[in-house]
């Protein structure tokens, strides 16, 4: 059987898998349905879903005007389940009082929207009038064929790499970015947040509470429906998400899988002393060598749109330890709040170069790639008030769109039931605007566990507590110093990036 790792191309493996292995995915088309998927139409806009996937209708003036894919949960609190209602002059506006994981299609208004960090992400081909998932739904023909050469110069099956803002395995297919709508006339993408300036916030404290107060919502929306899992780690998000849910932890329960290296070592450590001290269920979780076939289905699942190592190693293990009738609460969006992408050096001045960002893509420099940042940089720049906040939304629309999200879709397999209490357009701005020496701290997630559950900030993050491991992990770190020096020195592209430093 050929193996995961010689996959080059999306197309092999259209070729060896069935659309019916695609869990929670979804294609947009005129005309003929495009897919065996139970099918709903509006006009001659035909939207099939895989049953994985809840698709709830959107009124307006008590006419079906659209789709809600996915979990969203309106500011009453609740998981939106049976319809939506937008009134035709506040489309945004009650679209991104919602938070969670969701897309909503408006085949009328000739619009699709992302949920606030595109954790439900969409791809589209002008071409043949298609919006899909991932471009594993998108049929081939001759101006849709792989991007060989940058998949083989990305080495999506070994690194944890991401096409750019945008760009995806194949040619004349294009992703929807967050913060941006899909114009169905035109078939551009057109950007519409954010749509005013967002200065500095002076009362720190109280956007610490609105934001917890916000996460405690999401979560308890959530486990209204039924009981969720939460990966529980060294760090301070998955902490900060254990403090939220300090009113339903009864019908929680926390995990950790025991990888080879030393950063799931400490992750189960501190997770079993956090989770004991606060009375919390919890396991961790023996790793299970990856199926090849688990392997080869998480490429098809994410269209070969993204590289994450660890992830991809996982999935057998969480497919056959994890209960998927749970829904599984994750922390994406919190790196927000520190300024994920920002360097020790960076000011509000310091021009970002479009190298650099193609750097944090682990993207190979290429005349299409550096044309494809150059527009995203000229575009995002008139929208921002700096550097700082250019890089932020370079994490939001980059990190999160282009790679977070595609990974939700090799998820479903595990956890059909994917919940993101940071994904709020509230919460998100909240954060944007906390000041900078502040998010440089990292301070946030430690104020808001001490406002919520004090007790959990008696261990330390990512710090080893007995000299044992800390011995340990000093050995496995010097280890893995000395395998990625010699990865960077047998591979030629990390060589080079390092030599020229984009």
């Amino acid at each position: 059987m050929k193996s995961s790792h010689s996959y080059k191309s999306l197309k092999a493996l259209v070729d060896r898998f069935s659309p019916e292995e695609l869990l929670g995915q979804f294609v947009l088309s005129r005309g003929a349905p495009n897919s065996d998927w139970p099918c709903f139409r509006i006009g001659d806009w035909n939207l099939a879903v895989e049953s994985m996937l809840a698709c709830i209708p959107i009124t307006s003036n008590n006419e079906v005007v659209g789709w809600l894919l996915g979990q969203a949960i309106g500011p009453d609190h609740r998981v939106v389940v049976d319809s939506l209602e937008i009134p035709p002059d506040r489309v945004e506006e009650t679209i991104y009082a919602h938070g969670g994981r969701f897309i909503v299609i408006l085949p009328l208004a000739q619009r699709i929207y992302l949920d606030p960090c595109g954790l439900l992400p969409a791809v589209f081909c002008e071409h043949l009038k298609l919006v899909s998932s991932t471009p594993s739904l998108i049929p081939y023909e001759g101006q849709t064929q792989d991007r060989e050469q940058l998949i083989r110069s990305l080495g999506i099956t070994e690194r944890n790499a991401m096409f750019p803002v945008g760009m995806t395995s194949r040619k004349g297919i294009e992703g929807v970015l967050p913060n941006h709508y899909l114009d169905l006339k035109t078939w551009k993408i057109v950007r519409h947040w954010p749509n005013q300036s967002l200065e500095p916030i002076e009362d720190i404290t109280s956007a610490v509470h609105e934001i917890a107060d916000l996460v405690k919502q999401q979560i308890e929306a959530t486990t209204t429906h039924r009981p969720a899992t939460l990966r529980l780690t060294a760090g301070k998000h998955s902490r900060m998400l254990l403090a939220c849910a300090r009113g339903v932890v009864h019908s929680m329960e926390c995990w950790t899988a025991e990888l080879r290296d030393f950063a799931s070592i400490l992750d189960c450590d501190i997770a079993k002393r956090v989770s004991a001290r606060a009375g919390v269920t919890y396991r961790s979780i023996t790793f299970i060598e990856p199926d090849e076939q688990d392997l080869a289905l998480w490429l098809f699942r994410t269209g070969l749109g993204t590289g994450e190592y660890r992830g991809r190693q996982l999935l057998t293990t969480l497919r056959k330890e994890l209960d998927p009738t749970r829904a599984d609460i994750v922390g994406f969006a919190g790196e927000i709040a520190r300024g994920f992408y920002w360097e020790a050096k960076d000011t509000p001045s310091t021009n970002i170069r479009s190298q650099r960002l193609l750097r944090h893509c682990c993207c190979p420099l290429t005349s299409e790639t550096l044309e494809r940042m150059e527009c995203w940089r000229a575009n995002a720049s008139s929208q921002v008030i700096d550097a700082l906040q250019l890089l932020d939304l370079f994490y939001i629309e980059q990190r999160l769109g282009c790679w977070a999200g595609i990974l939700t879709y090799a998820g479903m397999v595990h956890s059909p039931h994917q919940a993101f209490p940071l994904s709020h357009r509230r919460i998100v701005e909240l954060m944007l605007r906390l000041p900078a020496d502040y998010r440089r701290s990292g301070q946030l997630p430690v104020d808001i566990i001490a406002r919520e559950w004090p007790v959990l900030l008696k261990y330390p993050f990512n710090t080893p507590i007995d000299f044992s491991l800390w011995a340990k992990g000093s050995r496995m770190k010097l280890q893995e110093l000395i395998m990625r020096v010699q990865r960077t020195i047998r591979d030629p592209r990390r060589l080079y990036a390092k030599l020229v430093g984009y």
